[in-house]
């Protein structure tokens, strides 16, 4: 059983990572400040340093629940690359397009976080990879072949994804949102297509 105590720690954290991820998403990361988080909790800066070392701790904990959510997508990845059809792939992207609706402005001050903080950007480092090999083990159970040219098929299209969502989040869609979804899912059709049809 929680003591009543424990409770307490508990709900000041959950309070503090609340509060990081609203100044988070509006502010972003560089602009948010430890008052910022402390106060928008109800709490003071020494509160703060009893729950979390630093900001960049912080980061790590409100991007935690978004990695574990963006793992499950990207795992299924692996079963949509070896189904190898139009509709799958067109319904996953689909899924990512909504995913980053909701995920977006974590994940640009999460970019922000990585370019201060050496674990930040290998946590967002792993996530990276973990799409990438989750479309080779596709293209690899589909095709067979070379594991280094499904890497490099697997890279170019998961990072061309990520670049239109960073694109996606700092300026907007100055695209049709439907149409960038056509137009990707053919790309990714091609650079992830069977190995005879190239």
């Amino acid at each position: 059983m929680v003591s009543l105590r424990d409770a307490q720690k508990q709900l000041t954290r959950q309070r503090l990572i609340d509060a990081a991820a609203d100044s988070f998403r509006t502010r972003g990361y560089a602009a948010t400040t430890i008052e910022d988080v402390a106060n928008g909790a109800g709490a003071t800066r020494a509160t703060f340093y009893l729950h979390f070392r630093t900001k960049a701790d912080l980061i790590d904990e409100v991007m935690s629940v978004v990695r574990s959510d963006a793992f499950e997508l990207n795992e299924r990845l692996d079963a949509v690359v070896r189904a190898g059809d139009r509709a799958s792939l067109r319904a996953w992207l689909d899924a990512a397009f909504d995913f980053w609706d909701v995920v977006g402005p974590y994940a640009i001050a999460e970019e922000e976080a990585a370019s201060l903080d050496a674990h930040t950007r290998r946590a967002r480092s792993s996530q990276f990879n973990a799409g990438v090999s989750a479309i080779v083990r596709g293209l690899l159970a589909r095709d067979g072949g070379d594991e280094d040219e499904c890497r490099v098929r697997a890279v170019l299209a998961y990072a061309q994804l990520q670049s239109v969502f960073h694109r996606w989040m700092s300026v907007g869609w100055d695209i049709d949102r439907a149409d960038a979804l056509e137009v990707m899912t053919d790309m990714w059709l091609t650079a992830l297509g069977t190995r005879g049809a190239r």
